[in-house]
């Protein structure tokens, strides 16, 4: 596919630019190694043998901003983990002008940096002192670090005697408390338990807040739309693609299957980069929010009305009108409410090739924060025609009327109640 990336620049003009990568160029010899003798190369080189060059990154340019998390995808060997080694200052680039702004702090790979037979202690002190903060400014932050992980009771065992979900909390309450402007995740949420995915998704929305970035690797794509108001996808060593999260992991999803790259490849793999599945004689087209005045948008407000229209397209004329259910989930994926529409007896007659149904909230009853949907459609039977993991998000603010010092206090639904006080 030919594609021009869009100039990520025009994001955010005017938030201060994080990273500046221009002409990027990584490569390595294969077949050999940094310590060759100057003998063999020379001898190498009067043989006239040329060395075997593997092109990682090849001429790539891209700009980063606070304020914004940007996820990366790729096939795999397309340079998006070679990419994050170089922002973070772990490798050097063979060529071109990279250009980094604050302090950065990583998290690449389960494990790495810490010490097993060092206590989880002595561990934050050392990955500490290699992101040059001061053995005072982290004694201070300790107890701080192993609270956010909830981890306090393990301070001083040995980081051998880890679960790998205990390692990657730890790993990431320490990055996310030593103060950093920039972090680089790659594959996260791999390993992670529910415990750290609450924490992360938490940390992702007050890091930002504070125009701070985050770039995020996985081959995930539900994850990335969920995280990321930016996507990039790379293939050969470039930016093939830059643009909204959703846009691009689409785009990406169909790439992917039209390669050959999906033969030989798991099927939980397929799922995850699809978000798909059923046998797509019936397939969900396209999924709308309208406000309460019939308007396209993503953002609601609280006790306004809302419409979720679900649009639909028949491949099989035998077909009938489809069972339909929308799963509305919060940002840790957990799902908080189920809506399920089934068709009356009577309407059994083959339904048209593009046809729709609305589901109508008179009053949205939820509480301010940021949603997903899923949607199902099935035949009465319960065979699964489509399945939409993250068919879109949406934004709930808090109702206009809000008093000043109305507080949010956690919970999921705002119930039409009053006091009656009995003075």
């Amino acid at each position: 596919m030919d594609s021009q990336a869009i100039d990520s620049s025009t994001y955010h003009p005017e938030r201060k630019r994080a990273v500046r990568i221009r002409n990027l160029v990584k490569r390595y010899v294969l077949g050999g190694g940094i310590d060759l003798s100057l003998k063999s190369k020379v001898m190498a080189k009067l043989k006239g043998q040329k060395p075997d060059i593997l092109t990682v990154l090849n001429g790539l340019d891209l700009d980063l901003y606070g304020g914004e998390a940007v996820g990366i995808c790729g096939a795999n060997g397309a340079g998006k983990s070679t990419l994050l080694k170089i922002i973070a200052g772990i490798i050097p680039p063979t060529s071109g002008e990279v250009e980094v702004e604050g302090r950065v702090a990583s998290l690449l790979e389960l494990g790495a940096g810490f010490h097993p037979e060092m206590t989880g202690e002595e561990n934050v002190l050392l990955n500490g002192v290699l992101l040059g903060i001061s053995e005072k400014d982290l004694r201070k932050k300790m107890s701080g670090v192993f609270r956010a992980a909830g981890l306090e009771r393990f301070r001083s065992t040995p980081v051998k005697h880890y679960s790998s979900g205990m390692v990657q909390r730890l790993a990431f309450s320490i990055a996310s408390n030593l103060d950093p402007d920039i972090m680089i995740l790659d594959e996260i949420f791999a390993v992670g338990d529910i415990v750290f995915q609450r924490v992360a998704s938490e940390f992702f929305y007050r890091f930002k807040a504070l125009n701070k970035t985050i770039v995020l690797v996985s081959h995930d794509l539900s994850i990335l739309e969920r995280f990321c108001d930016r996507v990039i996808m790379i293939a050969d060593g470039r930016v093939l693609l830059d643009g909204p999260s959703k846009m691009v992991t689409h785009q990406y999803a169909i790439l992917y299957w039209q390669s050959n790259e999906q033969i030989g490849t798991p099927e939980e793999e397929r799922y995850f980069l699809t978000n798909r599945g059923g046998d797509q004689r019936m397939r969900l087209a396209q999924l709308e929010l309208l406000n309460e005045k019939g308007e396209k948008g993503t953002i609601v407000r609280q006790g306004s009305a809302m419409t979720i229209r679900v649009a639909m397209e028949s491949h099989d004329e035998d077909l009938s009108h489809p069972v339909v259910s929308v799963r509305i989930q919060d940002d840790w994926g957990e799902v908080i409410s189920s809506l399920i529409y089934v068709p009356p007896d009577e309407r059994t007659e083959s339904c048209p090739e593009s046809f729709h149904y609305d589901l109508v909230f008179d009053e949205l009853l939820l509480n301010p924060g940021h949603y997903s949907l899923q949607v199902t459609l099935q035949t009465r039977g319960g065979w699964i025609l489509d399945s939409h993991t993250f068919a879109e998000s949406f934004i709930v603010l808090p109702r206009e009327e809000s008093e000043e010092y109305e507080v949010y206090l956690g919970g999921v639904f705002s119930h039409p109640c009053h006091w009656v006080t009995g003075i």
